[in-house]
């Protein structure tokens, strides 16, 4: 029988925090009784302190400030998006379908998100609780596990120090305080691990369950965990077939166990993935093939981190070691390492001659458990190699199997060497793995302690919320819900979903929004951009400083780069200024599209008192005409020209204007050159109409009202005319509108 085929055994460990006689003789189920009982308080209460850390750290340096690295910005504004949907068509219905929604990569997150906004509210701490319930469930599993399957909670401790050692929490972009999937992902990729260890060893037919329901939640969450898993668990589930299959009836009984615990996680995630497959089909074929296999995004990726060739092979190596465990973490792992062997060797050489005791309990085979996690690093390493674009945040999700493996490893030099140890020196070797769990807390208060680059550059970033509550108020006075929004610069604080989730954050209003770049660093053409300016609705344009990103390899960046002039010129000449502010040492400017408020609407139609147009003061400056367009229907009952007049309720003075009516649209143009307004923050203008028609006397309908037009689709400011006007066209002044 290959060592694939062996489940692991729960050894008798009477020499650790509890004493072996209190624990059955076979690993039981993972109970909260068990979890509360002496051996664990110390765990309990650093959990505890994790959760007050947690929540001063991001209430001291992540709350109030932009949502940073572009990816989590967008992930709150789903989490918002699915909250305010909540509220309007409830929430079963909403969460279904923010949980089934197309986007390719996984939209668990920010569903959860947005029910913890139901209990707990709207803010930045809320979102980033489903980091930290993953992060706790990822230690509660893993203390768990080890502690049952060795009988002693020193293994429990050693484990879960082991995790809080590394560094990848605290990563800046992709840690715990980056609203994005990665750090979740990574905690799930751990849970299943230590899952797979616990089914491995218990005859506790519900943990397969466990199982098999953490990594379909796993692959809901972060999507492109199926192939990991999937291939993690459709080789061990391969090899363990063939081997039931040759193997005689007494060896089929004790493979039962180990086949059932993969075979049935396989086949869930196998179910689940054809699902998620078949709904998102075009979604994953557009992100994963086109944008990570076919496309020209990968080089582009690549050499944004300056990865050659070479490179490439050895940068994840590089990244999880440097990164995502870091250094002082490396030199524990190897000192615990070096520490466990020496004493093992020793203590073969020292009695060599004689023969071992005879180990009170069956001894702990962990060979399948540890086969599939060797595995599921080695598959997961290899799919990221072989992308050619990388990135620095992915590089997490290795960090618990790797820890996991570790500490399997380790555990298994201990145990083949505890037969030739003494009591007392069984008890001075576990002072080891306390003093890990003892430096890993240490390590994650020392990081709760520190500060955060955005928050030591925090003056570069103060005048930042000004711009976008500039932007929020300006799309909610004119009631814009879906705005065209342009940025000359692929900043994280200048994107489009920044604005968006920070201005909900603040106000509770949300809007929706066109961006014109969406993500793509690759565009080379100007043209289209040439063409959504015409007619965007916000702007953030760099002011009056060289363009330094020109050593950027992103063909985007140096599109704009090259069309900078005529940017800042086509927005200056067609937007208005709302506010200018200093950002990283860079003044940008907020710019958005003269709009009017109207006022006077009767169901959807100007009527024969005409409407009110107000428009901002400061937006005047430097505008000659003011365009109104709208449809119109019914207009075969409006007999004769449409003329109408436009008066400055301000100066009580006309304004020249032109109306051309056609079958299914009008035109109006209000000539404002050479025209005084009066002081104020508001100019009114009142237009009127010398017709209209009564559908009830026209045979239409049974309204009574009187009908000019529908009303104005567009309202917008122009430097020339579009219908030939002049000064000299002055509509005379009206009365009572001709009646119909």
């Amino acid at each position: 029988m290959s060592d694939l085929q062996i489940p692991i055994a729960a050894p008798v460990d009477s020499r650790g925090l509890k004493s072996a006689s209190e624990e059955p003789a076979e690993a039981g189920p993972i109970t909260p009784r068990g979890l509360l009982s002496r051996s664990y308080w110390v765990f309990a209460v650093v959990l505890l302190v994790q959760i007050a850390a947690y929540y001063a750290f991001v209430a001291r340096e992540i709350s109030g400030a932009y949502p940073f690295a572009n990816d989590q910005a967008a992930y709150l504004s789903k989490s918002h998006q699915i909250f305010e949907s909540m509220l309007t068509q409830g929430i079963f219905s909403s969460l279904w379908q923010g949980m089934t929604g197309k986007e390719p990569t996984g939209m668990l997150m920010p569903s959860e998100a947005a029910f913890l906004y139901l209990l707990f509210g709207v803010s930045r701490a809320v979102a980033l609780s489903v980091h930290l319930l993953h992060w706790l469930l990822l230690q509660v599993i893993v203390f768990a596990t080890f502690s049952k399957l060795t009988r002693s909670a020193t293994w429990g401790y050693y484990a879960v120090g082991l995790l809080l050692l590394m560094s990848s929490p605290f990563q800046f972009v992709g840690g715990m305080f980056d609203f994005r999937i990665d750090f979740s992902a990574a905690c799930l990729l751990g849970i299943v691990c230590s899952l797979v260890i616990y089914t491995q060893c218990s005859s506790d037919r519900r943990a397969t369950w466990y199982l098999a329901g953490a990594c379909v939640y796993a692959i809901c969450l972060r999507h492109i965990l199926l192939v990991f898993l999937g291939a993690a668990f459709g080789i061990i589930s391969a090899v363990l077939l063939v081997g039931y299959f040759r193997a005689t009836r007494t060896e089929r009984l004790v493979l039962r166990v180990s086949l059932r615990s993969f075979l049935v996680p396989t086949f869930c995630m196998s179910l689940g993935g054809l699902l998620m497959i078949a709904v998102k089909y075009q979604a994953f074929y557009s992100y994963y093939v086109i944008g990570h296999l076919i496309g020209s995004e990968n080089e582009v990726r690549a050499a944004e981190y300056g990865v050659n060739a070479i490179g490439r092979y050895a940068y994840y190596p590089l990244s999880i070691a440097q990164q995502h465990l870091g250094y002082p973490a490396l030199v524990v792992l190897g000192l615990v390492f070096v520490l466990f062997l020496v004493q093992a060797v020793v203590l073969r050489l020292g009695r060599s001659g004689e023969a071992p005791a005879a180990p009170s309990g069956p001894v702990e085979s962990g060979k399948a458990a540890t086969v599939f996690i060797a595995l599921l690093i080695a598959v997961t390493m290899a799919v990221l190699t072989a992308n050619i674009a990388k990135s620095p945040v992915v590089g997490s999700m290795l960090m618990a199997p790797i820890l996991l493996l570790f500490a399997l490893l380790t555990r298994a030099i201990v145990t083949t060497s505890s037969a030739w140890q003494s009591r007392r020196s069984h008890r001075l070797l576990m002072l080891i793995p306390l003093a890990v769990f003892v430096l890993g807390t240490a390590r994650t208060l020392q990081s709760y302690s520190g500060r955060t680059s955005l928050t030591r550059a925090r003056s570069q970033f103060e005048q930042l919320p000004r711009a976008y509550r500039a932007i929020g108020d300006y799309l909610t006075l004119f009631n814009v819900e879906t705005p065209n929004f342009f940025s000359d610069r692929l900043t994280d604080y200048q994107a489009p979903a920044a604005v968006q989730a920070s201005y909900y954050e603040m106000t509770g209003r949300r809007f929706g929004v066109v961006d014109a770049v969406g993500g793509n660093v690759v565009l080379r053409n100007f043209q289209p951009f040439r063409e959504f300016l015409q007619d965007a609705d916000v702007a953030m344009i760099s002011e009056n400083i060289a363009f330094e990103d020109v050593q950027s390899p992103m063909p985007t960046v140096q599109m704009f780069r090259d069309n900078a002039s005529e940017i800042r010129s086509l927005v200056s000449t067609r937007m208005a200024k709302v506010d200018e502010v200093m950002i990283n040492d860079r003044i940008v400017g907020v710019y958005v599209k003269p709009r009017a408020q109207v006022e006077g609407i009767s169901g959807g139609w100007i009527t024969s008192r005409g409407i009110k147009i107000k428009v901002l003061r400061d937006w005047l400056p430097g505008k000659q005409f003011l365009l109104i367009k709208g449809s119109t229907i019914l207009t075969e009952h409006i007999k004769g020209p449409l003329n109408g007049s436009v008066t400055d309720l301000g100066s009580g003075e006309s304004l020249p204007l032109k109306i051309v009516l056609g079958p299914t649209d009008y035109v109006a143009e209000i000539d404002l050159r050479g025209h005084s307004f009066a002081l104020g923050k508001w100019v009114e203008l009142h237009l009127k109409f010398d017709r209209f028609f009564v559908p009830r006397k026209a045979g239409v309908s049974p309204d009574d009202r009187e009908l000019v037009v529908l009303e104005p689709r567009i309202i917008r400011f122009e430097r020339a005319s579009t219908l030939a006007l002049t000064p000299a066209t002055v509509a005379p002044k009206l009365g009572k509108p001709l009646k119909r």
